[in-house]
């Protein structure tokens, strides 16, 4: 395969993903790194706690293909709504699944053991608490 008809499938797929999701910003980068850091928590606390079941694991997973399926579904009623450069919608959603996986991840960490800082925990539940408000400062 040329390396031209590499660059012309990304940049179909990248296309594909900013019709489907909205634009590619911090929010929903942010929403990727807190799916992701979820999972290998849920994993390492598996691992820690031997109680690793790839069955539990195959339904993560697709638990998290549903969270980026429920930002596609408020990305594509924003544009039905004609909400314009202000995706309210996908932009609360995001929030939300931000702030669950945030509070999942404080519960694996504490499942494995992890200590972590009082702000950063106190952060991820005051995010939790509010989802459908972006946090101040």
């Amino acid at each position: 395969m040329s390396e031209t008809t590499l660059k012309g499938i990304f940049a179909a797929v990248a296309t594909l993903l900013t019709f489907v999701f909205g634009q590619w910003d911090t929010l929903m980068q942010g929403l990727v790194v807190f799916v992701t850091a979820d999972l290998l928590a849920g994993s390492v606390a598996a691992v820690v706690t031997r109680d690793l079941d790839s069955g539990q694991l195959f339904h993560s997973i697709l638990r998290k293909v549903l969270v980026f399926v429920m930002v596609a579904v408020a990305a594509q009623l924003d544009k039905v709504m004609q909400t314009g450069q202000n995706p309210l919608l996908r932009t609360v959603t995001i929030w939300f699944f931000i702030g669950q996986e945030g509070v999942s991840i404080i519960e694996n960490a504490g499942r494995a053991g992890l200590p972590l800082p009082t702000a950063l925990r106190q952060a991820l539940r005051r995010l939790h608490e509010s989802p459908g408000a972006a946090p101040k400062g």
